[in-house]
């Protein structure tokens, strides 16, 4: 072999490395984006099913704690709509936020709105005049 046939073959090896690792980290990304567009159809499922499906459906990892609690089970047929949707959807009823940073969606449970305490006063007394 002639140093440029070696030189010719070593250049097409870099370059089809590197288209590799740039497709990689092309789906790899796609898969992450919170604007991608997925179906998901989910019959009946606890919050840790439904995270589940999720997390393999988007890459994406949900962190959350003891105190998110589903009171009922999820139900959705949803096409073409993005992480943030779906969300929304399946937590509507709940008292479930969520945030998502980075590649993670953080669950919170949502802060029950505080009634205004109303306290009624009598107060007594005579008005005079000070003259």
């Amino acid at each position: 072999m002639t140093s440029s046939t070696i030189c010719s073959y070593h250049h097409i090896r870099t370059v089809l490395l590197m288209c590799v690792v740039l497709l990689s980290a092309s789906l790899h990304a796609q898969a992450q984006n919170k604007e991608t567009r997925i179906n998901l159809n989910i019959r009946n499922a606890t919050l840790e099913s439904f995270v589940k499906q999720l997390e393999n459906a988007t890459g994406f990892s949900f962190i959350y704690g003891e105190e998110v609690k589903l009171t009922h089970r999820i139900t959705l047929e949803m096409k073409q709509k993005n992480i943030s949707e779906i969300l929304q959807r399946a937590f509507e009823n709940d008292p479930i936020t969520f945030e998502i940073s980075g590649k993670h969606i953080l669950l919170h449970k949502r802060p029950v709105p505080q009634k205004p305490v109303s306290r009624k006063f009598t107060i007594s007394g005579y008005v005079t005049d000070g003259a």
